[in-house]
This record gives C-alpha cells, sequence and structure tokens, in this order.
C-alpha cells in the first residue's frame, strides 16, 4: 500500500498465513489496515512492541484474539510479517 500513509510491505510469510484467516475477518482486516496506513499507532490498533523472541517487532489488533506482527523498516515503511490468532503468531 503506498499513497500519504505509511508504505506497508506484505512478506511471503504474511502471504500464506492469511490464506489461513477465515473470510468473514476480511472486511474488520481491511478496515484495520487502512487505520494503520494513517496512523500506525492509532489507539483503536492497540499497538504495542514485542519482546522476547519478536523484540524489534509490533503487533497491532484486528480482533480480540487476531493480530498483525509488523516491524519498521524506516519510519515511513513497515513490512507485515504475520497474521493470526494470538496463539498462531506469537
Amino acid at each position: 500500500m503506498e499513497g500519504k500513509g505509511v508504505k506497508i510491505i506484505f512478506s511471503s510469510h504474511y502471504a500464506r498465513a492469511a490464506k489461513k484467516v477465515p473470510r468473514e475477518f476480511f472486511s474488520i482486516i481491511n478496515h484495520k489496515v487502512g487505520i494503520f496506513h494513517n496512523d500506525p499507532f492509532h489507539r483503536f490498533l492497540h499497538t504495542h512492541k514485542l519482546d522476547g523472541k519478536l523484540s524489534g517487532h509490533h503487533a497491532f489488533s484486528i480482533t480480540r484474539d487476531y493480530r498483525i506482527i509488523f516491524r519498521f523498516i524506516d519510519a515511513t515503511t513497515v513490512i507485515f510479517e504475520s497474521i493470526g490468532t494470538h496463539d498462531e503468531v506469537y
């Protein structure tokens, strides 16, 4: 995604994981990614830093259980690394 917001790159791992997400979540995902594109730290997303084996990464909430894991490449570019339930991505 490009435009006035942050540039989002989708990793191959993210693309594979996204195929496993139930279709009924797609509209929610698109809505949240749109918010993220304009403001990665919007309060609605609950974006937070990760630690441990995912140190250097961040996550934001899609639903109560689904998350997107990403990392900043630079100040205006991120790469989405994974999507899935809490247990799948952490």
